[in-house]
C-alpha cells in the first residue's frame, strides 16, 4: 500500500511539474495565447491543490496506520495478560 501512494504521490507531482514547465514554454514562445496560459495555470492550482491534499491524507493514513499498529500490541498484550491470569486463577483453584 505505501509503495502504491508513494508511486501516486510521484505521478501527481511529475504531471505537475510537466504542466508547468508547459505553460512556462508558451508563456515565452506563444506569450499572446492568454486562453491556454489561463487554463494552464488554473489547472496547474488545481493539481497543486489535489497534491496538497494528497500529502495531507497521506500523513494521516501513517498516522492511522501506526495507531492500529499500537492498538493492537495493546491488544494483544491484554490478552497475554488476560490468559495469565486465567491461568493464576486456575492453578490456585486447585
Amino acid at each position: 500500500m505505501e509503495l502504491q501512494i508513494l508511486k501516486a504521490r510521484t505521478i501527481l507531482h511529475k504531471t505537475l511539474l510537466k504542466l508547468k514547465a508547459s505553460r512556462e514554454d508558451i508563456e515565452k514562445n506563444h506569450f499572446s495565447r492568454k486562453d491556454i496560459i489561463n487554463s494552464m495555470c488554473e489547472t496547474e492550482n488545481e493539481l497543486s491543490e489535489v497534491l496538497t491534499t494528497f500529502l495531507i491524507l497521506e500523513k494521516q493514513a501513517r498516522e492511522f496506520s501506526q495507531s492500529a499498529y499500537r492498538l493492537e500490541r495493546l491488544s494483544m498484550d491484554l490478552k497475554f495478560r488476560i490468559k495469565d491470569l486465567e491461568n493464576e486463577i486456575e492453578a490456585n483453584n486447585f
